[in-house]
C-alpha cells in the first residue's frame, strides 16, 4: 500500500486545435474515475492538461513555454501523449531566450518546431528511462475534427516533422496505443493508465468500510487543503 499522502501527477501533452474532444473525455470522465479509484488506496491522482484555457498566442509565449516544460518536470514520469494528423504551430527564435534555454537545454533547436514536440523531447525523448514509462495514445488517422481542421491547414513541412516526431516516439521504445475516434480515448487510457497505477498502488487484500472512509475522508482533506489561500 501506498503512504496516505501519496500525489501522483499525469502530464497531458497533445495539439490544440484538434484535440479538445479527447482533452474533455479525459479530463471530465477517465480521470475523475481513476481518483475515485486510487483514493481508497490513498493515493491522489492528478492530472496536468495545460491546454484548457490556454490560447494559440498564449501557448507560444516564452512564459507559456517555461511553465508547460515546469509542468513535464514536476510531473515526471508520468507523461501521456496523444498524437493525431496535427504538428502545431511552432516556436519563434524570438521566444526562445537564452535564459529559457539554460533553463531547458532541449530548447536550443526549438525554433521551428512546435510546442507539443518541445514537451515531448522534456518528458520522453531526452532520456531513454522515461520514454520506458511513457503512454501515447495516436488517433486513427482517417479520422479528422469536424471545422478544426487536419493536416490539410500545415505546410508540407510540418506535416514531414509530425512523421518524424511519431518515428522518434517509435523507436524510443515508449508505449503506443491506437483508438478510433475521440470518444474512444477514454476507454483507451483508462486501460492503459489504470493498469499503470494498479501495478503501482496495488490495493490491499482486505479493505473494510471503515478504512475506506477514512482514506476518503483524508483524500476530501487534501484536496481542500490545496485551495487554501493565506491572507
Amino acid at each position: 500500500m501506498a503512504p496516505a499522502d501519496t500525489t501522483v501527477r499525469v502530464f497531458i501533452s497533445s495539439t490544440f486545435k484538434d484535440m479538445q474532444r479527447e482533452r474533455d473525455v479525459l479530463v471530465r470522465q477517465t480521470f475523475p474515475a481513476l481518483r475515485a479509484r486510487l483514493r481508497e488506496r490513498g493515493v491522489e491522482l492528478g492530472e496536468v492538461d495545460l491546454r484548457w484555457g490556454i490560447t494559440k498566442e498564449q501557448s507560444e509565449s516564452g512564459e507559456t513555454i517555461a511553465i508547460c516544460l515546469a509542468e513535464v518536470d514536476r510531473s515526471a514520469p508520468a507523461f501521456i501523449g496523444l498524437l493525431g494528423n496535427r504538428y502545431g504551430s511552432v516556436l519563434t527564435q524570438e521566444k526562445l531566450t537564452s535564459e529559457l534555454v539554460q533553463m531547458y537545454p532541449v530548447l536550443g533547436d526549438g525554433a521551428g518546431r512546435s510546442l507539443t514536440e518541445m514537451e515531448i523531447v522534456q518528458g520522453v525523448l531526452r532520456d531513454p528511462a522515461l520514454a520506458q514509462r511513457a503512454l501515447f495514445f495516436e488517433r486513427d488517422e482517417a479520422w479528422t475534427a469536424p471545422g478544426a481542421g487536419g493536416e490539410a491547414d500545415e505546410t508540407p513541412e510540418q506535416r514531414s516533422k509530425l512523421s518524424d516526431l511519431k518515428a522518434r516516439i517509435r523507436a524510443s521504445g515508449a508505449t503506443v496505443i491506437g483508438y478510433g475516434s475521440p470518444d474512444a480515448i477514454g476507454d483507451a487510457v483508462a486501460e492503459a493508465l489504470g493498469a499503470v497505477l494498479d501495478a503501482k498502488f496495488r490495493p490491499a487484500e482486505i479493505i473494510t468500510e471503515t478504512s475506506r472512509t477514512t482514506r476518503l475522508h483524508a483524500a476530501y482533506a487534501r484536496e481542500r487543503r490545496t485551495l487554501y489561500v493565506d491572507g
